[in-house]
């Protein structure tokens, strides 16, 4: 087994307003909602997750220095993400506004992450300086795009990356030989690979054409349908039986977190087994961060849950 890796993340770090409409939605008239904020932002949340399972995680962000951006910075400290890199800045926080249906699945989201601009690449350069091929660097499509650049060119561990949404994605997919670890959902999917996904043929097509630019391992996120995860030798399918969704803001973080945090501890299938519990755990925490994520909750989980895992097999 290799030695405990370090994580080095770098990304946004938001406050996340989401309202879950307690009727029918109607548009363009006022509709009640349980509304909740509450600290978010993909690497942020990436960060969060693996301290939970007690990763050493180096976390660089910028924070405002308004109330929500110190609560922020403060909450990371005592969960022993070390922030020593993060900024500071006059301008409001960041902020990710989602409205899902009522089923608990996002409807529309809309995000400002302008604060993160202010980031430069001479900071990233000194943040990249210690890693080591061991380690593992986890980035957001919210950076700039020649920020990503930076990151690809300094980073010399495993990289990470969450395309976050369709517009931000594009940033990677010319450079996608350059990531090791790639997670769309399925909406990103079929938008960066032109594939429209209807079935298992379909879905095979599309996992190829990230695996064919480069990518080693794949993980696309398909909502209730569960999704995939994708090496260029297998191709793994999973379920899930029905649980109760409270929100699933958060899930794919926790996911993706969980997929690195066991990946040197575990074989692939008991990795695959605890993510597809981390996220399924996250949708039953109005939090995009549940804090009862540990080994012991999600082998929990695994255990009682019916989970689903088979190959796919590529035609020759």
């Amino acid at each position: 087994m290799k030695s405990q890796p370090l994580f080095y993340v770098i990304g946004g770090a938001n406050i996340d307003c989401v309202a879950t409409p307690v009727k029918d939605i109607h548009p363009k008239d006022s509709n009640p909602a349980i509304i909740k904020t509450t600290f978010g932002g993909v690497a942020r949340n990436i960060a969060a997750n693996l301290s939970l399972y007690d990763q050493k995680v180096n976390f660089l962000s910028i924070f405002s220095t308004d109330g929500f951006g110190k609560d922020m910075l403060d909450d990371l400290n005592r969960m022993n993400v070390n922030t020593s890199s993060c900024l500071l800045s006059p301008h409001p926080s960041s902020m990710y506004l989602a409205l899902l249906d009522k089923k608990q699945d996002l409807l529309m989201a809309m995000v400002d992450t302008s604060l993160l601009n202010e980031l430069t690449s001479e900071q990233i350069v000194e943040f990249l300086k210690p890693t080591t091929e061991n380690d593992f660097v986890v980035f957001d499509t919210n950076l700039e795009q020649s920020l990503i650049k930076t990151i690809f060119e300094n980073a010399k561990g495993t990289l990470v990356c969450d395309p976050i949404s369709i517009a931000k994605g594009s940033k990677v997919n010319d450079h996608l030989d350059k990531i090791q670890i790639f997670k769309p959902n399925k909406l990103q999917t079929e938008i960066l690979s032109g594939i429209k996904i209807t079935d298992d043929r379909s879905l095979i097509e599309a996992c190829d054409y990230f695996t064919n630019r480069g990518v080693s391992e794949l993980i696309i996120t398909l909502g209730e349908q569960g999704g995939v995860l994708v090496t260029k030798q297998s191709i793994f399918r999973y379920t899930t039986g029905p649980f109760d969704i409270v929100n699933v803001v958060g899930a794919g973080d926790a996911f993706i977190s969980a997929y690195i945090a066991f990946r040197y501890q575990y074989d692939k299938m008991k990795t695959l087994q605890l993510s597809i519990a981390a996220a399924i755990k996250t949708c039953q925490s109005m939090d995009t961060v549940n804090k009862e994520l540990s080994v012991d909750e999600l082998t929990r989980i695994v255990d009682s849950s019916n989970i689903e895992i088979k190959e796919l097999y590529r035609e020759n």
